[in-house]
């Protein structure tokens, strides 16, 4: 198959495997020697299944290819339900950590009514600006299995294509008109541009949010039109989301 997208000119393409599960750290990590031992985030892609071997060692040697731990973490879906297992840790280096603390990332998801953890309720908090359900699993040791579980509402698990991507053009795009002198606070443009704080604090309601957005999204034009916008502006800021027209 062959798939045509549209990128703005900040923006580039990033293509991950349906159900993939990628670990990273954030952005305060700058050396592996010396934060090696800091919380690890496991960012879900949504799909069915997917699984990776994350491979540590000390950083320091050159034993990498003798002395070196593993860990199978694997995420698998059905109609309602995510469910992300980190195995117990295999093989052994050098001041290897015994415990760690991760953070479970769902993206573009939708509001859990439930998640376990080890299957006890757990807490959870949701990331507007990704569009992502985050889970922390307390510090625990590494040789022993760690499972994390959502159930979501309405069987709304994922959100449409590209509305993480869409919402942050908007909201770009907003901020750079309003200095340029044009009311952005009436509602049409105003609900658009604060999608993302409104997902932050009801996630709840994310489903009506996204409906909202997506319908306002295709109809932008005639919506700039209503509030005022003149034509050089328009044609200013929908080149600043690069927007199309619905096929």
């Amino acid at each position: 198959k062959v798939h045509t997208r549209d990128f703005a000119i900040d923006e580039y393409g990033v293509y991950l495997k349906a159900g993939s599960v990628i670990p990273m750290y954030d952005d305060s990590v700058r050396r592996l020697v010396d934060d090696g031992d800091k919380r690890i985030i496991l960012a879900v892609v949504p799909g069915e299944k997917g699984e990776c071997c994350m491979y540590e060692d000390n950083g320091n040697d050159k034993e990498y290819s003798k002395r070196y731990a593993t860990t199978l973490i694997s995420h698998i879906s059905d109609a309602e339900t995510s469910s992300l297992i980190i195995s117990p840790r295999q093989g052994e280096y050098e001041g290897m950590l015994p415990t760690r603390d991760f953070t479970v990332k769902f993206l573009s998801s939708g509001a859990p009514s439930r998640v376990l953890v080890d299957g006890k309720e757990a807490t959870w908090r949701y990331d507007g600006e990704e569009f992502a359900v985050e889970v922390d699993i307390p510090r625990a040791d590494c040789n022993k299995e760690k499972r994390v579980q959502i159930m979501f509402r309405d069987g709304n698990k994922y959100l449409a294509d590209g509305i993480t991507g869409k919402a942050r053009r908007i909201g770009k795009a907003v901020n750079a008109i309003k200095f340029a002198g044009h009311d952005t606070h009436k509602d049409g443009l105003a609900s658009m541009g604060s999608i993302n704080e409104a997902a932050t604090y009801h996630p709840e309601h994310i489903s009506d949010l996204t409906t909202s957005f997506n319908k306002a999204w295709d109809n932008l034009p005639s919506i700039l039109s209503r509030e005022g916008m003149n034509e050089e502006t328009t044609t200013r800021f929908l080149k600043l989301i690069n927007w199309k027209k619905p096929s």
